[in-house]
């Protein structure tokens, strides 16, 4: 885990949590710093992966807050960017590598646990040899499987 600032990264691959494309289309209180992580993806810095959950959870969660047409908007965004959704083919695999995860998450967090589809964006950055994941979720902080980036917060 480390809070870094965005600027210093900047190499291979990231895995770009759910929060970073919120952040930046709802242009929460952090919009600025995910717009960094979207900046260094833009211009080739790092390469940036997703997962199909991070593509419904940003078009629900989007449409249902601004509508229709900024759902549109984030989702070309995304597409413009060329950015790899990771498949989930292996669905039994995936399973179990995210009900794993899950429970280690718990376990070394003293009871606050992943939902199921954050531990599965740590095995989709895992499987996607992702160097780090980009996320300004706290719940992430127990996560050891890959290296997580902290975004935005003082």
């Amino acid at each position: 885990m480390s809070d870094v600032s965005v600027a210093s990264r900047g190499s291979g691959s990231a895995f770009v949590d759910s929060w970073i494309w919120l952040e930046y289309a709802l242009d929460g209180r952090y919009a600025d710093e995910a717009r960094e992580v979207v900046r260094l993806v833009e211009d080739g810095s790092i390469r940036g992966h997703i997962n199909p959950l991070v593509t419904a959870e940003v078009a629900y969660r989007i449409e249902n807050e601004l509508g229709g047409d900024a759902r549109r908007e984030i989702l070309d965004v995304i597409d413009d960017l060329d950015v790899e959704s990771i498949p989930l083919a292996d669905a039994k695999g995936h399973g179990k590598a995210c009900a794993t995860v899950r429970n280690q998450s718990y376990s070394q967090s003293g009871g606050v646990t992943l939902s199921y589809a954050d531990a599965m964006h740590v095995v989709s950055a895992v499987s996607a040899g992702c160097d780090v994941l980009y996320t300004g979720d706290p719940d992430f902080a127990p996560v050891e499987e890959v290296e997580v980036a902290f975004v935005g917060h003082d």
